[in-house]
């Protein structure tokens, strides 16, 4: 038998132990599949930056940025791939903004962290203190 025939047979027999024991099936309620994201990023950029002294490497920065727009603001993301359970989140900035000031009055859209809790256990909030976590 394939794995994902044996997945299926698990299935049925957990929804079958599930009404049995509940007179519902738990499982069927709480199974749901989803393929779309609610938004993608307009950019995604893989980047490796290197800091040498001389000819001795110090220091390999090796990540991704996210770049968002909805309607009213700009977002900035970036995940290290040697941390890559977590994306740290800058912004939001007013799309009309050349210097991407944060707008720390502004709450993160839903859609963004929606996108990012798809793929991250950890969602963080860059600000100038540091970052912040997200719940």
């Amino acid at each position: 038998m394939r794995f994902g025939t044996l997945a299926c047979v698990f299935l049925a027999l957990t929804a079958c132990v599930s009404r049995a024991t509940t007179g519902e099936s738990e499982l069927m309620t709480e199974l749901r599949f989803e393929a779309d994201d609610p938004i993608e990023p307009t950019k995604i950029t893989h980047k490796s930056e290197q800091l040498w002294d001389g000819n001795s490497l110090e220091q390999i920065y090796n990540y991704l940025v996210y770049e968002f727009e909805t309607e009213q603001h700009r977002y900035i993301a970036r995940a290290y791939l040697d941390e890559i359970e977590t994306v740290a989140i800058d912004g939001p900035f007013d799309k009309s903004d050349a210097e991407l000031s944060a707008l720390d009055d502004v709450e993160i859209d839903p859609r963004i962290l929606a996108y990012f809790r798809r793929r991250y256990s950890e969602i963080t909030l860059l600000r100038d203190e540091g970052y912040e976590p997200i719940e």
